[in-house]
């Protein structure tokens, strides 16, 4: 399993990116394994399985809950699933260790509120850019 995380301080980005590749790669009906499921107490948080280009891809956005994303690391590398793409807070030491363990690319969100929607923006877009692409490598 190869795991692509975005990586940041809290509310920089990552979930609202993640969102915005699901709705990038757009899933068809047939394409979904596991439907998009809300996690936690935040609304956008969520966690589902599609097929993408014939491989199995897992979005799991409760980044800022360090057990949590652990036990998802564990979970879906026993289903074999092709790609994790998940949210990290950069405060934890735990999930950086684990992740030495697999296949991965991490992204830094270095985003503040302070920034121009216009910026963040263009952010988010190069960001998804960088993931669609490490999605559709041979």
């Amino acid at each position: 399993m190869k795991i692509i995380m975005l990586s940041g301080k809290s509310n920089c980005g990552k979930t609202t990116t993640l969102n915005k590749v699901y709705d990038f790669i757009n899933p068809t009906e047939e394409n979904i394994i596991r439907a998009k499921s809300k996690l936690g107490s935040d609304l956008k948080d969520f966690e589902c399985v599609i097929k993408y280009k014939g491989r199995t891809i897992v979005f799991f956005t409760m980044g800022d809950y360090s057990c949590y994303l652990l036990k998802a690391f564990e979970k879906y590398s026993i289903k074999q699933c092709d790609f994790l793409i998940c949210a990290c807070n950069n405060r934890f030491k735990r999930p950086y260790q684990q992740i030495k363990k697999f296949n991965h690319l991490t992204i830094n969100k270095k985003l503040s509120i302070s920034q121009k929607l216009a910026d963040i923006e263009v952010a988010n877009n190069f960001d998804i850019e960088k993931i669609i692409e490490e999605l559709n490598k041979q």
